[in-house]
């Protein structure tokens, strides 16, 4: 029997009501993020007050590797209670959008809070981003539930909360909202969009009210970069190209060692507190996720500190993030990563203030277009780094070479065949499925259809070819094409171009594995793994009839 379907005729209906949803599900994750906010400052405050005192005393120092590896203790027991906030919780927000895991929303929001709570509010160096995007996501999908919306609206909501979950996180509406068209959408969709900044605009209103709406970075105010300096943009580009590619390879390499060591799951959880403990009573400005190593020694008055010992405290942060992140713990990588970029393009400009080729503005530069630049290359979102980076610190004046340095770094990694993070993740999530039918909370095989949109790309498979020779399987169909200004419901014989935009319905029991051939027929050709799939799957079939 099939399920219920949206009715196009009333589009403009289930428009308004969403937004007005939307509007909602801001306020509440602007104000769940606010609280979030507030309670890792207050439980990060009696943290800093032992390591503080630890600098001078053996027995403080015991007692604060002593505390953190209790705190260890208690989230590895979150985590068992809910495996789904291990991590970023990125990845697990986009695996529900496109039906591969089922959550229960209000189990997920309560332990990803207690667990980045712990792991956050100690000084480990993760952020708080990710965590926002997930507990975000949870409350749109929990409004969804208790509004009892259909699955297409669900999705919808989902994705409005998780938006402003980093929306409220950066202070980053544009951003927010640009984040869930990029990576979690992954194309152009008018109703997501619209639905995302609502969302964005209400959390950061509501988060500035609590904590107010100054930049989370703040810089200094400085010129334009001058014209003559743009080959020292593509060069950064490459560089945080680079080691974005290097940053993916250790991050997945760092999750593969903790899933093979041989040791309790719990164990596994606490040695990160402990190893971080050690390092943050040496040295305690490694505590946190890093904002106060951004813009290191940057000014007129000193550039003494060596370039080594740069070097040496981005590879000590990078082998913190490591480990955490590595272990399952829950903690984001967005803000980490962009410490790291910092770092590296605080080494950039120390070099080149050494063969005096840089000054002071010049070099704040470099920190800011290393932060987009390493962004771009390991998340693959050049338009969400531009806009991020811009939002987080404030300033119109280097656009230009936000877009150039996030655009290079993205071709880097492309070239080299690097993979998103947050893609690469996903795969790893326990328990995730490609193709099976997804059950509901209630254990029942849904029979409900989703609407999910899609942009076609030229020279994609379906470019230029007959709907009806695309052999669309049993069950997905188009039921609205959007070409230019027009849209119409388009038979077997309207032959797709690209940059057409297309609503299917698809059988929610059949959603992933259905979501995969649509990007392998619609995306770009010989750059996508879904079509490779396609070909395998679909193609094989009629080469054997």
């Amino acid at each position: 029997m099939q399920g219920p379907i949206v009715k196009l005729g009333s589009r403009r209906f289930l428009s308004l009501h969403l937004i007005l949803e939307g509007i909602i599900i801001g306020l509440l994750v602007g104000l769940a993020t606010s609280i979030f906010r507030l309670f890792i400052a207050m439980s990060a405050a009696p943290i800093r007050l032992f390591i503080e005192r630890a600098q001078n005393s053996y027995a403080y120092a015991a007692l604060a590797l002593l505390v953190m590896c209790i705190f260890g203790l208690i989230t590895a027991q979150i985590v068992k209670f809910e495996p789904m906030i291990s991590g970023s919780g990125i990845p697990q927000v986009s695996a529900q959008l496109q039906g591969r895991i089922q959550v229960l929303w209000h189990k997920t929001l309560l332990a990803k809070m207690l667990g980045s709570l712990f792991t956050l509010g100690s000084g480990l160096t993760l952020g708080r981003e990710g965590p926002s995007v997930q507990i975000g996501g949870m409350i749109g999908d929990g409004v969804s539930h208790i509004a009892k919306r259909s699955e297409t609206e669900r999705r919808y909501l989902l994705t409005a909360g998780s938006a402003a979950g980093l929306a409220s996180a950066f202070n980053a509406p544009l951003a927010g909202a640009m984040f869930a068209l990029e990576e979690l959408h992954k194309n152009f969709s008018p109703t997501v969009l619209v639905l995302a900044m609502v969302s964005a605009y209400s959390s950061v209103f509501l988060a500035g009210t609590v904590l107010g709406t100054d930049p989370v970075v703040k810089v200094f105010q400085f010129q334009a970069l001058d014209l003559s300096m743009y080959w020292a943009v593509i060069l950064i580009g490459i560089i945080t190209g680079l080691s974005g590619v290097l940053f993916n390879k250790s991050i997945l390499g760092s999750k593969l060692f903790f899933s093979k060591l041989a040791i309790p799951k719990t164990l596994k959880l606490v040695i990160p507190f402990a190893i971080s403990a050690i390092f943050i009573i040496i040295s305690p400005n490694l505590f946190g996720s890093g904002l106060n190593l951004m813009f290191l020694d940057i000014d007129a008055a000193n550039t003494s500190r060596s370039i080594g010992s740069l070097f040496f405290l981005l590879l000590i942060k990078f082998f913190l993030l490591l480990i955490a992140f590595g272990s399952g713990l829950p903690g984001g990588l967005f803000f980490p990563l962009l410490v790291l970029g910092a770092l590296e393009g605080n080494i950039i400009a120390h070099i080149g203030m050494n063969f005096g080729l840089v000054n002071t503005n010049t070099a704040l530069i470099f920190i800011i277009l290393a932060m987009c630049g390493h962004l771009s290359s390991i998340v693959r979102s050049p338009l969400t780094a531009i806009l991020l980076v811009f939002e987080l610190t404030g300033s119109l004046s280097f656009m230009l070479p936000l877009g150039i340095v996030s655009l290079v770094a993205y071709f880097t990694a492309e070239l080299l065949g690097s993979r998103p993070i947050y893609a690469s993740l996903q795969d790893m999530i326990p328990g995730i499925d490609h193709d099976l039918p997804k059950k509901t909370s209630e254990g029942h095989t849904s029979r409900s259809n989703v609407l999910v949109e899609f942009s076609v790309e030229p020279n994609s498979v379906a470019d230029g070819k007959m709907i009806r020779d695309l052999g669309m399987p049993t069950g997905l169909m188009i039921v609205s094409l959007s070409r230019g200004s027009s849209q119409f419901f388009p038979g077997g014989s309207i032959v797709l171009q690209g940059d057409d935009f297309l609503e299917c319905l698809i059988p929610e029991d059949k959603l992933s594995e259905y979501v995969r051939f649509m990007e392998g027929i619609v995306g770009e050709q010989n750059s996508s793994e879904a079509h490779l799939h396609y070909k395998e799957r679909f193609f094989s079939k009629k080469e054997k009839h």
